[in-house]
């Protein structure tokens, strides 16, 4: 699933961003037990928010990691402009986006996150993030192995 958004060519980047995104394999059992159809947005909305919230030069690594037998964890981590203690707190509540409520410049309804959140819990999974503003943002997501 994971090599489906590799292809550049489904995320809207504008012409004056450029951008180099990583993927790393840790663990030689990486297909996760559930339904693509759902579990693809959720990857590429947060590879989508790496790119939007990032500067001109984006870097973003993904790393796939067994945890132990039945659990896989996805990192997904940026070098955006991060996002603050407060607004950390809200970012998975729906139309909540962060420190952007009101910012015009930055399109969304704030519901990307609320979704991703719903479709990794259906899938018997968890996500959070960690963030350090003016560094980045790295997203972790857990989910069970087929």
């Amino acid at each position: 699933m994971l090599d489906k958004l590799s292809r550049p060519d489904s995320w809207n980047i504008g012409k004056e961003k450029q951008a180099d995104i990583q993927l790393q394999y840790l663990s030689d059992r990486h297909v996760i037990a559930g339904d693509p159809n759902f579990l693809q947005p959720v990857f590429q909305n947060l590879i989508e928010n790496a790119l939007k919230y990032g500067g001109e030069k984006v870097h973003i690594r993904i790393t796939c990691k067994e945890i132990n037998p039945n659990t896989i964890r996805i990192e997904v981590k940026d070098n955006g402009m991060g996002i603050t203690p407060e607004a950390l707190k809200h970012i998975f509540k729906r139309y909540h986006r962060g420190d952007h409520q009101n910012d015009m410049k930055i399109n969304g309804h704030g519901q990307g996150l609320y979704f991703a959140r719903m479709v990794v819990q259906a899938h018997r999974g968890s996500i959070a993030a960690e963030s350090v503003v003016g560094t980045g943002t790295t997203f972790i997501v857990t989910l069970p192995i087929k």
